[in-house]
């Protein structure tokens, strides 16, 4: 049997939560360290789609440290990220999470993306005949599902070099009320507000909730959207949306010729960015952009 991944890099590889991504209460992890799970509750991060957006920019440096300062086991925490991580496919259930990552040897969404169906497949079986978690395995086509969704779910909240993290505190149009519910919802960074308000269903319903205004909810999601790219100053992303790009998707649409016209005739009434963008700067923000799936 291959491995399916070499190297414990979990912070570097881990994809944060998706709208429409499956989440479960990490209570639920088969085989999950208990210790680990009180560490996460006290964190206020009892989904897994919670955990995987508290991860998702941490390097395996940085969870080691989180997991000595929380004075709890590393490795278990590192196995009980992957199982989180897995969870986002639509199918995949704690039980089958657990086989995936621990006797398999998945390391996340992105050992799944990359694995071969027939094999990973043949991996479950040959554990579940002994662990006998699982009613039924698996056919090689429901695996070969959960490799393409794991793909998407994958890329859709990029880590590393990728994201552009971003604390709420340093947007350029600050709104208190909306910055408050953010905080309230624990949503402290571009990258956590996009995977949770992705959706306008979510951006209603989070609105609702607290008693905010629509258009400022889709506002800082559109301007967290921007700012995951690299470049995209909370000044300039506060430009371009007011400009008129909601989001990345509208970036990587435009043409370098359209983003400099539109910065420079916006940001001489805001003054947020001041800085000239030429063409060849805004032919790199398009292409920086094209590798996010659009919302």
């Amino acid at each position: 049997m291959r491995a399916w991944i070499t190297g414990i890099i979990v912070g570097s590889v881990l994809a944060a939560a998706v709208a429409g991504a499956e989440d479960s209460n990490i209570a639920r992890l088969h085989g999950a360290d208990a210790q680990v799970v009180a560490a996460w509750g006290k964190a206020n991060l009892d989904t897994t789609n919670k955990v995987r957006l508290h991860f998702a920019a941490k390097k395996n440096a940085e969870i080691e440290a989180w997991a000595k300062k929380a004075k709890v086991d590393a490795a278990a925490t590192k196995m009980m990220l992957r199982m989180a991580d897995v969870l986002a496919v639509k199918g995949i259930g704690p039980r089958l999470a657990w086989i995936l990552v621990a006797p398999c040897k998945v390391n996340g969404l992105i050992g799944l993306k990359t694995g071969i169906a027939a094999e990973l497949r043949q991996c479950i079986e040959a554990h579940n005949a002994t662990a006998k978690l699982l009613e039924t395995v698996p056919t090689v086509d429901e695996v070969t599902v959960w490799i393409k969704d794991a793909a998407t779910a994958g890329a859709d909240v990029r880590v590393g070099s990728w994201a552009n993290i971003v604390a709420i505190g340093a947007y350029a149009k600050a709104n208190a009320p909306v910055r408050n519910a953010l905080k309230k919802a624990k949503l402290l960074n571009n990258v956590e507000i996009f995977g949770a308000l992705a959706l306008a269903a979510q951006r209603e319903a989070f609105a609702k909730k607290y008693k905010l205004d629509l258009v400022e909810v889709a506002r800082y999601f559109f301007v967290s959207d921007l700012m995951r790219l690299q470049g995209i100053t909370p000044g300039l992303a506060e430009v371009l949306y007011q400009a008129g790009y909601k989001g990345l998707s509208m970036v990587k649409s435009a043409t370098p010729a359209e983003l400099v016209s539109k910065i420079a005739a916006t940001d001489a009434a805001l003054k947020l960015y001041n800085t000239e963008v030429t063409p060849e700067q805004a032919q790199v923000w398009i292409e920086a952009a094209k590798p996010f799936p659009s919302r």
